[in-house]
């Protein structure tokens, strides 16, 4: 499969970013996978995660685009704080559960643990 060399618009069509929305929880939990030190889990979450983009009529360079364009992408390394606020003005693409993390850490006045630090980072890289 060859690389195609003419750039790409920064903004995906509607139709795919419908889509994608519809694969972000469980596409996330699979690439968490991919940090596995089990080749198994992690040649299995390949494969799930190719067969969930599958379903939706995507593949695993329309995933990559997200991450590439995403608008926050430059957050990644931001403060919590930043973070936090980054991730309150995008609440259309957390979950409830998400969301109510976010707001939790937003009256959090003591250090983030590494835990709450992880999860903040991966809502933020979206």
């Amino acid at each position: 499969m060859q690389h195609n060399a003419t750039p790409r618009s920064t903004q995906l069509p509607n139709s795919t970013a419908t889509k994608i929305a519809r694969t972000r929880a469980t596409a996330a939990k699979l690439v968490c996978l991919l940090a596995s030190d089990h080749d198994g889990e992690v040649l299995g979450a390949v494969r799930a995660l190719k067969s969930t983009l599958l379903a939706a009529e995507l593949d695993l360079h329309d995933r990559a685009n997200i991450v590439e364009f995403s608008p926050h992408r430059g957050m990644l390394a931001a403060s919590p704080r930043e973070m936090i606020k980054c991730c309150r003005t995008c609440p259309e693409l957390l979950t409830s559960k998400e969301l109510a993390f976010v707001h939790s850490m937003a009256r959090w006045h003591g250090t983030a643990t590494q835990r709450q630090l992880t999860w903040l980072c991966a809502l933020n890289g979206r």
